[in-house]
């Protein structure tokens, strides 16, 4: 049997021995470990048991051995028919109670000195103390050193139970193999304290360095547990798993990590709902980055914000999932490129260390180092820059130019453009563009019913009923089987991006709309038929002018087509 295992500590100060220490050589010196349970009278069911298993001649022999010897009450605390159950099943008795007993006289004041010690059975027990008292797995050592000629005796309230072994799956976690196995999550670190004993004696288990990092196909010892009372046995409710941020926090290795989700004040953010995923550099992969590199950071919360954002995708990802990906679209808006590469997976530059990591809201895959997001391309050119450029927009870069209005453009903004091509300027009756050239404050004003005020991307656009322009007259906005359309305009092109705001490609020149005044006899479908060609467009005039309505009280607001007023001014399109 292999030596039972010192911790490289040793507590200075032995527990105190129970009062009942038995310390009179001479009542035990003359029997073997046998002789002194059945003479106690308090060990009747451990010594019917170690008969059944034939194992008296063992225990008389001439070791020493120390026996962990549970008390008739304890072995009354199993479930009812578990002791009859044993004496039925040799192999399984046997088992248990070689598990009572270490090779060696090991006595109290060198039990407090150990973390585990090997059983006869091959198997660790746990050794702790605690509150000044002595616990091996979770029975508790009642009496100490009870004197044999053949070792020695501690007296424990409670059965010890074997371990078993489970084999780690895919998408295990340390903390999920816990609460299915023995009803709490928290009890993670009895599984790893065991596990790490075993494999002092037995190559075959792993040894857990660290709680995070557990592999497919591991052996793991599972305590068997002090057997509750019958009437205890109902499982405990389960704890609360704890958070993405709970396992950083505690696991060690992430404390650059914490202190930059701290300093961009994303705890709470990844202490909630979720799910996310998080690929969560370790302080080594921080110190890979140029001196002075976290403290900068640090110092500069956007940034800092920006790349922990592109380390956080916004939904649960598993290792599984992430190797069928190219790509993955994190909370930052850009995405992270993801490849597999010699059976390494990586994400950008950084390897995939460890995965799977499960928490309340999400998931850790523990990578080597820190994702640094894309630059954003910087636009240099402004909205006439680009005009002049592209070649498409000749007539309205002359327009813009005999209008005044390019220094205008060339501005800060920013800006929206609706931008017609020359082709649609071509869409104009003959002579139009002429004309306009010639009557600069038309041209000015229909130029200025281009520009929007702001910058507003495709997206945005298309959720719009319309949108107020520089010259102070809305235009209408609609999406129609998947067109937008400006007033009667087509948008062909989106989000040309300039320094100074972004244009959006049209196929018709917006012309701004003119005024009316309501005369007697007017209805609006009359009006519609003789300045829009067909009274059917009636509507268009309603909207347009409850549109002005909201720019210009004196037009009216229009509830009722039916009803309109002399003296009114309507907008038409």
């Amino acid at each position: 049997m292999a030596a039972r295992r010192l911790v490289s500590s040793v507590i200075a100060v032995a527990v105190a021995l129970s009062a009942l220490l038995f310390a009179v050589p001479a009542v035990y010196a003359q029997g073997d470990i046998v002789d002194v349970a059945v003479a106690d009278g308090r060990f009747t069911t451990l010594v019917a048991a170690v008969q059944a298993a034939d194992l008296v001649d063992t225990l008389k022999s001439e070791g020493p051995f120390t026996v962990f010897a549970p008390t008739d009450d304890a072995f009354a605390k199993l479930p009812e028919g578990t002791v009859e159950a044993l004496l039925a099943d040799i192999p399984a008795l046997t088992d248990i109670l070689l598990y009572h007993v270490v090779a060696g006289e090991v006595k109290a004041a060198e039990v407090v000195t150990l973390d585990s010690a090997n059983t006869a059975l091959n198997k660790a027990v746990l050794v702790r103390v605690a509150d000044g008292r002595v616990f091996v797995n979770d029975a508790e050592v009642v009496i100490t050193d009870v004197e044999a000629t053949n070792g020695v005796i501690h007296v424990i309230d409670t059965v010890l139970l074997p371990p078993t072994d489970y084999t780690v799956k895919s998408g295990d976690s340390l903390y999920h193999i816990a609460a299915d196995l023995l009803g709490k999550g928290r009890r993670y670190t009895e599984i790893v304290a065991l596990t790490n004993a075993m494999h002092e004696v037995d190559a075959s288990y792993p040894m857990v360095e660290h709680p995070s990092l557990i592999r497919v196909g591991w052996k793991l010892a599972i305590p068997g547990g002090a057997a509750a009372p019958a009437e205890e046995q109902a499982m405990p409710a389960e704890e609360a798993m704890p958070s993405i941020v709970d396992i950083a926090v505690a696991d060690g290795r992430f404390t650059t990590l914490v202190a930059a989700l701290q300093a961009a004040e994303l705890v709470e953010t990844l202490q909630g709902a979720g799910p996310f995923t998080v690929f969560a550099p370790t302080d080594d992969a921080f110190a890979k980055l140029p001196e002075g590199t976290v403290e900068g950071l640090l110092a500069d919360i956007p940034a800092l914000t920006d790349i922990l954002l592109y380390h956080v995708v916004p939904a649960k990802v598993l290792a599984a999932q992430v190797v069928e990906l190219d790509s993955a679209d994190t909370v930052l808006g850009k995405p992270v490129a993801i490849s597999v590469e010699d059976g390494k997976v990586m994400v950008n530059d950084s390897e995939v260390l460890i995965t799977d990591i499960e928490a309340s809201n999400g998931v850790i895959h523990v990578i080597d180092a820190v994702l640094i997001p894309p630059a954003e391309e910087v636009v240099e050119e402004t909205i006439v820059d680009i005009a002049v450029a592209d070649g498409r927009f000749t007539t309205l870069v002359a327009a813009l130019q005999a209008a005044e209005l390019v220094e205008t453009l060339q501005g800060a903004g920013p800006f929206t453009v609706f931008a017609p091509t020359d082709d649609a300027f071509a869409k104009l009756p003959e002579g139009t563009v002429e004309g306009l050239l010639a009557d600069i404050p038309a041209l000015t004003d229909i130029l200025l019913y281009h520009v929007v005020p702001a910058k507003v991307l495709a997206a945005q656009v298309v959720e719009l009923d319309s949108a107020d322009t520089v010259l102070g007259k809305p235009v209408s906005i609609m999406v129609e089987g998947g067109e937008v359309m400006v007033n009667d305009s087509k948008v062909v092109i989106t989000d040309i991006e300039a320094s100074n705001g972004v244009i959006h490609v049209i196929d018709a020149v917006l012309l701004p709309p003119s005024e009316y005044e309501v005369v007697a006899g007017d209805t609006l479908y009359k009006i519609a038929a003789r300045l829009l060609g067909d009274g059917a467009r009636y509507m268009e005039i309603v909207e347009l002018t409850n549109e002005m309505h909201e720019m210009d009280s004196s037009y009216p607001l229009i509830e009722n087509p039916n009803v309109i007023n002399v003296g009114w001014k309507l907008a038409i399109p």
